[in-house]
């Protein structure tokens, strides 16, 4: 996993650096030739000519001189200067203009953009610092010019990569998708805040972005970013100081940590939709499923006692049982309405009446599906009286949020408790908890209802968030197939076989009698914001898996979903590692 940073540290660590140059724009000119290496890949041999798009700070520096260094390497550069030529970074413009490169105007009619065939066209506009919102017609430019290879199906799939870049299939995305300019930010995508995500208006949306010596919270919020490659730039002083270097210094002098981002590497199943393919997989946060051990058996793995569906809705408890036995070899109980149709699915499955009938667990789900009502208040109540971890999801979050004595069993509790809403459970949850409507970003938000309910929170996203009060990891999914009615039950049923094999464990390990007898301290509950990461790249795998065709992906479904969990847990072992 990888530090996501704030503009302040970026800036701190760079103003570090700069003290220190031997040369004028020697730590830019080190990002622009990062920035020139990342625009030739994308090139993959072609003689396509490349656009710079320029604004007046340091940003449109960078861009600047990468066309310089591209045109010295004979490719055809022009550039067009935001606020005119006379903004621009001078020393950079006369660079770029001693290398070949001119400066042009926008066409004058949107339609001309498709008259000229630029293979990349690089955003250096605002970088971050952030100016609003792009001019409309730079975004009109924009459009059109990547109109080609979006209508012939190109995702922006908002992956993050590493450096190291293959160039047979930078080629390969060349010639799969015709016409159509890829578009490489600086930094962070114009019109994109870089310590929020937000994009409050017209933005790029960049096929990839290169940023310099570790990742911005942008990159971990939005996925107008493309595929993020992260470069390292520094000064050649002798002792070559890094950026990163910088940075993690800055890191270590926190009282907390900052987020941490782990990416889904779902882009190696279908490498010919790639822009840049990632040199090699991160290591899981976490443990996945893997085989028994010789010795054990149906309980060993810790069983999960799933509280989910009603006469309402009968699906999310087959989704989120069918979910739970394809997570683990052992035993799942459902507790609940309508049985038939869970057995019907999941015959391996015990059920129980209620949650007091119900045999040993090591941990519950409880919510999906399940209703608002009295006998679904009540249930919470006794689930949060027992000192097994919860995993509450859907209407379990309403009924926190809509009753108060019930909100605060949960403040009192003693116990592991991961919260999963989405945004609209989230908000609700956050108004109840007395926490301020406004927040900076989805981050900072899920960070505090963490504090504030002392528990793990999951808000669920194309980048999940996971904290709890000491730390924070967001998984990035880097696909949006899992978007579908039912695919929140999925999860919750991945979850909950998670927890209750990681807290089985460390209650046979630390010899309780209970799962989460121990767990008393939410230090103590760490462990589950790894555990929830791994079920969330579960998922995640197992959407954009399910989705696949012969012709490539397809709208899927929550079933679908869930019966490819298995597949995803064996391919993910295999990239990833356990």
């Amino acid at each position: 996993m990888r530090t996501l940073y704030t503009v302040e540290d970026i800036r701190a660590a760079e103003s570090a650096l700069m003290a220190r140059q031997q040369h004028e724009d020697e730590l830019m000119q080190s990002a622009a030739h990062a920035v020139a290496t990342v625009a030739e890949k994308l090139l993959a041999d072609t003689s396509d000519p490349v656009m710079l798009l320029v604004g007046p700070g340091g940003n449109g520096g960078d861009a600047l001189y990468a066309g310089a260094v591209l045109g010295m390497q004979g490719t055809s550069v022009v550039a067009y200067a935001l606020d005119g030529t006379d903004n621009v970074h001078q020393r950079a413009a006369r660079a770029f203009t001693s290398a070949g490169g001119r400066f042009v105007d926008l066409p004058a009619e949107p339609h001309a953009a498709a008259t000229e065939h630029y293979g990349v066209i690089i955003d250096g506009m605002f970088g971050l610092g952030g100016r609003g919102e792009i001019p409309a017609d730079v975004d009109d430019f924009l459009r059109l010019a990547q109109r080609s290879r979006v209508r012939h199906g190109m995702a922006r799939n908002g992956t993050t990569r590493h450096s190291t870049i293959r160039h047979s299939t930078a080629e390969h995305a060349s010639s799969e998708h015709g016409s159509g300019a890829r578009v490489l930010a600086i930094d962070i995508p114009s019109g994109v805040v870089a310590d929020t995500g937000k994009a409050p208006g017209r933005h790029v949306h960049a096929d990839a972005t290169i940023t310099f010596g570790g990742l911005r919270r942008a990159h971990g919020l939005n996925a107008s970013c493309g595929a993020v490659i992260c470069e390292d730039i520094g000064l050649d002083n002798g002792s070559r100081s890094l950026l990163s270097a910088e940075l993690a210094a800055r890191e270590g002098t926190r009282p907390e940590p900052s987020a941490r981002l782990w990416h889904t590497p779902v882009e190696l199943l279908d490498s010919e939709r790639s822009v840049l393919p990632l040199a090699s997989s991160e290591p899981l946060p976490g443990t996945l499923p893997g085989e028994p051990g010789a010795t054990d058996d149906k309980y060993s793995g810790g069983v999960v006692g799933i509280c989910a569906g009603s006469k309402d809705y009968l699906g999310a408890g087959v989704l989120a049982t069918l979910a739970a036995v394809n997570t683990t070899s052992s035993m799942v109980r459902y507790i609940g309405e309508h049985p038939e149709y869970v057995l019907a699915t999941t015959p391996e499955v015990i059920v129980h009446p209620t949650v007091r009938a119900a045999g040993q667990v090591q941990a519950r789900m409880v919510g999906s599906g399940r209703g608002t009502d009295r006998d679904a208040r009540q249930e919470l109540l006794a689930v949060l009286e027992m000192v097994q971890p919860l995993v509450l999801d859907a209407d379990a979050i309403t009924v926190l949020a809509k009753n108060p004595d019930v909100l605060e069993a949960l403040r009192a509790r003693n116990a592991p408790v991961l919260l999963t809403p989405h945004d609209v459970e989230f908000d609700r949850l956050a108004k109840a908890a007395g926490l301020p409507e406004e927040s900076p970003d989805r981050i900072t938000s899920t960070e505090r209802l963490a504090r504030e309910l002392n528990c793990t929170v999951l808000l669920k996203g194309r980048f999940t968030i996971i904290a709890n009060p000491q730390r924070t990891v967001v998984v990035d999914t880097a696909s949006s197939w899992a978007a579908t009615p039912g695919s929140g039950d999925v999860l919750a049923g991945i979850l909950g076989a998670l927890v209750a094999r990681d807290a089985g464990k460390r209650a046979r390990d630390g010899g309780y009698a209970e799962a989460g007898q121990s767990e008393f301290e939410t230090s103590e509950a760490d462990y589950v914001v790894d555990t929830a990461a791994v079920g969330v790249a579960l998922h995640a795998a197992a959407s954009y898996i399910a989705s696949l065709t012969p012709y490539g992906p397809a709208p899927t479904s929550a079933l679908k979903i869930a019966q490819h969990i298995p597949h995803a847990t064996a391919w993910l072992g295999s990239v990833a590692g356990r």
